[in-house]
């Protein structure tokens, strides 16, 4: 899917998923690989159906819950259901707390910042795109960082702060 290859890794992920052997860990993790490739092929409607069986699938574990949580808020962000995304990264992050999994904790955080700056509450953006961004800098992931680097410009761009936005902008990149 990295490689831009998504027809093939939806169809491995397809064909993988059809064995009987698999155990609920293993397939969330291919339905999410799908669903990355079904979003990035816009085929929304169906990623959208692999997040709500990652949903299913994740039962009493709070990591796959959260990780099922965190890939219905990115599909419900590409279809523009902002306060949906809120709550389901309000969940994921509760979850990913529970689990104690600080990755899990970034991109949550991360999620609802997002969702928080498209619906114009920038300074609960800010906050939260921050302390995603010293989780990522702990974690030591750069990709994650330049991220939260980029939500938090976005938000102080709103906030009419210049010199934070274009600061944080040249952080990000």
């Amino acid at each position: 899917a990295w490689a831009g290859q998504h027809v093939q890794a939806e169809a491995r992920a397809s064909q993988a998923l059809r064995r009987k052997d698999l155990n609920a860990a293993q397939r969330v993790a291919l339905l999410e690989r799908r669903a990355i490739s079904r979003m990035a092929r816009a085929q929304t409607p169906q990623a959208l159906d692999d997040a709500l069986q990652m949903q299913a699938l994740a039962g009493p574990s709070a990591a796959l819950q959260a990780t099922a949580l965190l890939r219905l808020a990115a599909v419900q962000t590409r279809l523009d259901r902002f306060t949906e995304v809120e709550a389901s990264a309000t969940q994921a992050l509760a979850q990913a707390r529970r689990a104690r999994q600080p990755a899990l904790q970034a991109q949550a955080l991360l999620r609802l910042a997002e969702a928080q700056f498209r619906r114009y509450d920038n300074a609960a953006a800010r906050r939260h795109a921050r302390a995603a961004a010293e989780l990522f800098h702990t974690l030591g992931d750069r990709v994650g960082l330049g991220r939260a680097r980029w939500v938090e410009g976005y938000a102080c761009d709103q906030l009419e702060l210049p010199r934070e936005r274009d600061r944080l902008a040249a952080e990000a990149l």
